[in-house]
């Protein structure tokens, strides 16, 4: 369930980003998907659902570099157009983990 969270979360930035929305809120919704997948993550790991939990480290991680070069990537047209391609991938990937049971690396 927390999953779908951090989809519902993570599916307007695509959307924004796509219209070439207002950086600010595309900022701030970068820093709550940071927020949710950190609230999210450690729920998983006591399942045992290691593997998903660390996908969605890896997206944190990405985020987090979005943040340290944010200014780079706003106003450079192909580092724009990467992160749209990454942010298509992440979400399709966030919807994919939120559809499937974990798998528990105990059974």
């Amino acid at each position: 369930m927390a999953v779908v969270i951090v989809y519902i979360v993570f599916l307007p930035i695509q959307s924004l980003w796509t219209q070439g929305s207002s950086e600010d809120l595309i900022l701030a919704l970068v820093n709550e998907s940071r927020y949710f997948i950190e609230w999210t993550v450690p729920d998983m790991v006591k399942a045992d659902d290691i593997d998903r939990a660390c996908e969605l480290v890896d997206l944190v991680r990405l985020l987090t570099r979005w943040l340290f070069h944010w200014d780079d990537i706003w106003t450079d047209a192909e580092q724009k157009q990467s992160a749209s391609a990454q942010i298509s991938y992440w979400l399709q990937r966030v919807l994919e983990i939120s559809r499937t049971e974990p798998e528990s690396l105990s059974a």
